[in-house]
């Protein structure tokens, strides 16, 4: 959903790894996992592995090696947190990447590979040799400790639609009215970027711009707030980030510990102006004080426009208040934003465009080290201005979520 707030580096510190690139180390599970009993992967291996393989006893240790995970781990993740994983990654292929490249990419082999843990093991021990398969399987793996720790924990991504309800209830009292769900309209220029010029629930505010192209969400949830001297609209977005993005910002704040990740719920608050977005502001912390007691890593990148970008692949001009701050039990993310500028985020051409800001985010810390050049021959500073043009075309003027 966002260009996500910055948080300060992992407690813990960055991970201990001999390269610069976050993916080539031991695998990132969300916790500690105990060392599991040998005899699933020890079964495994003679039964199926045994004719290529004179010492059996080593077959783990190959499979370690290979993946990069702990001795005796693979018994550990069900097959359903398996298969999970590799969904997630052939949707987010399917999403951002040029049909032709996901081809070239994916075989069929990759795209039809087992996800039962029991016929999972001997596939890539089969596979030692084929370093762009041992590169993918590497990343459907680490995501798949990921979904299983999330489980174990009680996190799953059921389990969190129940914190987003909790959260919604909780703010309640922010409210006027329950939820309805209204156009909003919008105006971008022709030209450049094709950013948006004006924006809002009343269409006469589009209506001032008769040469603009003039557009509309058709379907954007908003709820009537109380202010002190005006009642105004604001658009109320919700989002639980799926395990890839929890995943992705691991990768981001090269930390082991899911459970750190500051902004696995998130709420993004659209007002029609600035000075209703500053009123609201006020309004939240007047409503919840604990939204003000418990807030950190606050950023304004309207009252400060020289201000730090929330990480390093956030667009220069990318606008936000935003802050972390704890409703139901959880840590959540805030963001208020001016509607043109939620506007940008789906439909300018510009580097604020939501999509352009996750492609950003997947080159350098997902496609290059889950497809690498030196295996797929794929150049992906050439790769990344197709996938640009391709989210451009077929994206642009979506919301995400």
């Amino acid at each position: 959903m966002t260009q996500q707030g910055s948080s300060p580096r992992d407690a813990a510190g960055p991970l201990d790894v001999a390269s610069e690139h976050p993916l080539e180390h031991a695998a990132i599970t969300p916790h500690r996992i105990p060392p599991a009993r040998m005899g699933t992967i020890g079964v495994v291996a003679q039964e199926m592995c045994a004719p290529r393989n004179d010492q059996l006893h080593t077959t783990p240790q190959v499979f370690q090696r290979l993946l990069g995970i702990p001795m005796g781990l693979p018994e550990t993740i069900a097959d359903q947190a398996l298969k999970e994983a590799h969904t997630e990654i052939m949707q987010v292929c399917a999403d951002y990447l040029p049909r032709e490249l996901q081809r070239q990419l994916i075989p069929r082999g990759l795209a039809e590979m087992p996800t039962q843990i029991g016929s999972f093991i001997p596939w890539i021990l089969e596979r030692a040799s084929r370093a762009r398969d041992v590169a993918f399987a590497r990343q459907v793996f680490s995501l798949a400790q990921i979904i299983q720790g999330l489980n174990e924990l009680g996190w799953s991504y059921e389990e969190r639609e129940f914190i987003r309800i909790a959260a919604l209830k909780a703010l309640h009292p922010c409210f006027e009215t329950d939820e309805q769900h209204l156009p909003l309209h919008y105006a971008r220029n022709r030209n450049g970027h094709e950013r948006c010029i004006a924006a809002g629930f009343d269409p006469a505010i589009v209506a001032a711009h008769p040469h603009a192209i003039s557009e509309s969400f058709p379907d954007v949830p908003m709820r009537a707030v109380q202010l002190a001297d005006r009642v105004v609209p604001v658009g109320v977005f919700i989002r639980v980030k799926r395990p890839f993005s929890i995943y992705l910002r691991m990768l981001r704040e090269r930390t082991l510990n899911a459970m750190r990740i500051p902004d696995p719920f998130g709420f993004r608050f659209v007002c029609c102006s600035s000075h209703d977005r500053r009123a609201f502001e006020q309004h939240l912390y007047d409503r919840l004080p604990v939204i003000e007691r418990t807030r950190t890593q606050y950023l304004d990148r309207y009252g400060h426009t020289n201000e730090r970008r929330p990480n390093q692949y956030s667009a220069r001009n990318f606008r936000v208040t935003m802050w972390c701050a704890d409703i139901a039990g959880a840590r959540w993310e805030f963001q208020l934003m001016d509607a043109p500028d939620f506007v940008n985020l789906w439909c300018s051409k510009g580097s604020e465009n939501w999509y352009l800001y996750r492609l950003r985010q997947l080159i350098a810390l997902f496609f290059r080290h889950c497809f690498p050049k030196e295996h797929t021959g794929v150049d992906w500073k050439h790769a990344a201005r197709l996938c640009q043009q391709h989210l451009l075309k077929v994206r642009r003027g979506h919301i995400n979520g």
